[in-house]
Parts: structure tokens; C-alpha cells; sequence
């Protein structure tokens, strides 16, 4: 497993979310706190058109666009 997919699935473990359960379980704080969590874990910042529970509704969804803010950052 590679390092970006183990650390995003311990910020969204230590959020209490788990993307196998309907993502219309998880409440706006529970996502923010993990969008935060996410984001200072990598060092990046997500984009405002990113911060909807519909976009980051699974985990490869949310592993593409952490891997891509990490890609652009280090480029």
C-alpha cells in the first residue's frame, strides 16, 4: 500500500468515517474535521470546489484528489 493511501485512510479512520457505509451517514463536522486533518497531514490545501460531501463521496475519490494537490505541490 502506498504512503499517501495509508495516511488518508488513518485521517479518515481517526474522523470515524468509513467510505464502505453510505456517505450520506457522514456529518459535516465529521468531513470538515477529516478535510483538515487531511490537509495538514499532507500539507496541502483543498480547492473551495472540492469541499462537498458529493465529490469526496469515496475513497478514490478523495485518494485522486489528495494525490493530485501532492503531485502539484511537490512540482
Amino acid at each position: 500500500m502506498d504512503e499517501i493511501r495509508e495516511k488518508l485512510l488513518k485521517c479518515l479512520d481517526n474522523n470515524g468515517i468509513d467510505l464502505n457505509e453510505d456517505s450520506k451517514q457522514i456529518d459535516s463536522i465529521s468531513f470538515i474535521t477529516a478535510i483538515v486533518d487531511i490537509e495538514q497531514e499532507f500539507d496541502v490545501e483543498f480547492p473551495d470546489e472540492y469541499l462537498l460531501i458529493e465529490t469526496m463521496s469515496s475513497f478514490e475519490k478523495i485518494y485522486d484528489i489528495v494525490e493530485l494537490l501532492v503531485t502539484n505541490k511537490s512540482n
